[in-house]
Formats: structure tokens, C-alpha cells, sequence
């Protein structure tokens, strides 16, 4: 298959629902050598081996490869969206107005894992958003909001015509905004290995970042250039970033930058009045001592519940769905996708 931006990669189609590897990536070098270890022990590939097998088929995909979409955790599908489970039984979650369904085989939808990347939990049969309420340390109002934007984040793939609203999380030393982003909101969004990292140093490696994670998540910041928020702003919208391919001279590598992000920090560091506009800013309130816990603890109660909060998450979603085409807005802002989505929700 050749991908619509011009990547070409592999389908094992022996499996319940398409599995993609991209040619050249680790993940492809690995089912290629089990693959001949299943058909002669004895033959074992050579690094060399791999490229020359690499580079046949990243020929052969662009001659003859068909032209397709691939997703990466969320695709846009005719009649709603789909989540890759991302488990070993290439399970998806389809998800239309009104009705959830998982999808365990005869998905045509290809989705491309990253290396980094976790399954999600398999959604309970019945689904209780409201034991998501315990574990967010926020305002009622608040509560309501983020899980709007969680819902609202889950719910659209990265295409070209989706704008992201960044979700930034105030809070004092303490407050728990990091076990926030590492135990719930990485578990609702696309769990991975990286979790939240220290925001990157410049542009590369923000779009490496943003291409390898449905959310990525950054911690701790304490003050924004007007070029970095300038290049945040270029996230929440689609943008692209060309850098000179490895190896070579004259080649050049096109970088993504478009993606949902998650920015917290104890100072307010969101000044620059562009970048405010596509940002969701919530305050995270301290944690008084008695209720204070160790991550791993509240980690584990909320694996406990996770199942049947990301059957609730992925409800809200159907019947956002089901209400969208009907809502009137009032006050119009500039992220309208998203106004538009909580006006849904309020419904």
C-alpha cells in the first residue's frame, strides 16, 4: 500500500482485521524475520537482508502499491469514526451516531501502529462516565469541560481539516497534574511508553513528537517564546515542516506538526493571544494531605474502572454524533469544531 502521503508500507492480511507495517521501520523488520522463521528456522536475515527487502518493496509500492488512507489510533470511516485497539487481536472500535460497536474481524480500515504505542483497554459492555468525576481534580465546571475536550480529541483522526484545541493544566506543586496526564488521560487518548515529556527544543523534534502520538504531552513549563507558540498555533492546524533527509544532500524529509497536545505547568504561561484562542486552560486544584495518594496506587484504582469510564467516553461520543447536525450556536468562537462539539454535548 502506498499511504496518501506518500509512505509506502506492508499489509499482513492473514489476520482478523488488516495489520500495517511501515517498510523500514523496526516493526517491519521484525515481521519480515518471523515470517521466514516460520517458513525455514534455519534461514536467518542479515541487516543487509532487510534493506534489500526495503527497498524492493518501497519500489514495488510506489509502481504498483494501491494509493489508500492510513490512520494512525483514529480513522474517519463513511459512517462515523474507528479506534485501533492496538492489541494483538487487531481488534477496532467502530463508533457511529448513536451506537458503539467492536469490531473483532472484516475491518477494511488500515491502521499503522508506532513502535511506542499501547493498547487501549477493551471497553466494558455497559459504560459509567461518572466514575471518571472521582479522579480529576478539578471544579465541576471544570470536570465537564475536560471531558468534553477528551471526547472531542478521541473522536477526530488527524485529517487536514481537523483543528485541535490544546488542553493546558494550571496547577500548584503537588496538585497532581502530571499522575492527570500519566494515569488518565494517557489511558482515554492513546496509551504509550513515552507519556509526558519535557517540551521539545525545537521544531523537529515537536513534529517528531506530534507524528508519533494521537496526544502528545508536555510537563512542567514555565514560559513560551513568541516562536514557540507560534509553532504551537501551526500544530492545532495542520502545518508541515521540511527538513533535509538523512544521508543525502538534496533530499528533503516532510514533518507533520499537527496533532492534540496537553501542556501543563504551575506558572501561566500562555501569553500570547493567538495561541490562547486554541487553548482549553483549566486550573488543577490542590490536593489536600488527606487525600493525597501515591500515583501507583491511584493508578491502580483507576485500571480498575478504566473499562467501564472508556465505555462511557466512547457513548458520549455516539451520542454527540447523533446530535451535532442539529445544534445552533450562539456565541461563535474561533475554535468552532470544538464550540460546536460542546454545544452537542450540552445537549
Amino acid at each position: 500500500v502506498y499511504s496518501r502521503d506518500n509512505q509506502p508500507y506492508a499489509v499482513d492480511e492473514t489476520t482478523p482485521n488488516p495489520q500495517l507495517y511501515r517498510i523500514g521501520s523496526p516493526g517491519f523488520a521484525k515481521a519480515v524475520r518471523k515470517l521466514v522463521y516460520l517458513r525455514n528456522p534455519m534461514v536467518v536475515l542479515t541487516t543487509d537482508d532487510i534493506s534489500e527487502i526495503s527497498a524492493q518493496l518501497e519500489a514495488l509500492a510506489e509502481l504498483k502499491g494501491e494509493v489508500a488512507s492510513v490512520w494512525h489510533r483514529v480513522a474517519q470511516t463513511d459512517s462515523g469514526l474507528e479506534i485501533d485497539v492496538g492489541d494483538e487481536t487487531q481488534a477496532r472500535i467502530a463508533i457511529q451516531p448513536g451506537t458503539v460497536q467492536v469490531v473483532e474481524r472484516g475491518s477494511p480500515t488500515l491502521f499503522y501502529r508506532h513502535e511506542n504505542d499501547l493498547p487501549f483497554v477493551r471497553p466494558a459492555d455497559q459504560g459509567d462516565l461518572d466514575k471518571l468525576l472521582p479522579f480529576l481534580n478539578l471544579s465541576d465546571t471544570d470536570k465537564r469541560l475536560l471531558i468534553a475536550w477528551i471526547s472531542y480529541t478521541l473522536a477526530h483522526p488527524k485529517l487536514a481539516t481537523s483543528n485541535y484545541v490544546f488542553l493546558v493544566l494550571y496547577g500548584d506543586r503537588g496538585s497532581g497534574k502530571t499522575t492527570l496526564c500519566n494515569a488518565v488521560l494517557s489511558a482515554l487518548l492513546g496509551p504509550n511508553v513515552v507519556g509526558v515529556q519535557a517540551f521539545p527544543a525545537s521544531q523537529v523534534d515537536l513534529a517528531i513528537a506530534v507524528q508519533n502520538a494521537h496526544v502528545s504531552m508536555f510537563d512542567n513549563l514555565r514560559k513560551l517564546t513568541p516562536n514557540q507558540a507560534d509553532m504551537l498555533c501551526r500544530c492545532a492546524t495542520a502545518a508541515s515542516l521540511s527538513t533535509r533527509q538523512l544521508f543525502t544532500n538534496g533530499g528533503s524529509y516532510l514533518h507533520r506538526m499537527h496533532g492534540a497536545l496537553v501542556l501543563n505547568g504551575i506558572h501561566h504561561f500562555i501569553d500570547q493571544a493567538d495561541l490562547a484562542q486554541r487553548c482549553l486552560e483549566l486550573q488543577v486544584q490542590q490536593l489536600l494531605s488527606g487525600s493525597r495518594t501515591t500515583e501507583k496506587a491511584l493508578a491502580a484504582r483507576f485500571q480498575r474502572d478504566l473499562p467501564v469510564i472508556f465505555r462511557g467516553l466512547l457513548d458520549l461520543i455516539a451520542q454527540i454524533l447523533q446530535q451535532l447536525p442539529n445544534v445552533t450556536v450562539k456565541y461563535p468562537e474561533r475554535m468552532l469544531d470544538f464550540v460546536h462539539w460542546l454545544a452537542a454535548m450540552e445537549q
